[in-house]
């Protein structure tokens, strides 16, 4: 979902930096779904790999010493 968001708000934001810019005339974007997929995937392996690491150190614990760290 992430991914999606940020795709789309650097799509739209691009749009009103060209018009603060006044370039918005002679440019054009174009929306692209093979570029929204790439992102999402990337985001979305980035987020695995963000999580996998405290949730291996955390299968390992035993629940009292969990608790005991918070």
């Amino acid at each position: 979902m992430s991914g999606i968001l940020g795709y789309a708000g650097g799509y739209l934001g691009s749009g009103e930096l060209l018009k603060i810019l006044s370039l918005g005339e002679n440019a054009h974007i174009t929306f692209n779904w093979f570029h929204l997929l790439v992102t999402v995937a990337a985001v979305s392996a980035l987020s695995v790999c963000a999580s996998a690491f405290p949730a291996l150190k955390a299968a390992q614990m035993r629940p009292t010493d969990a608790f005991s760290r918070i």
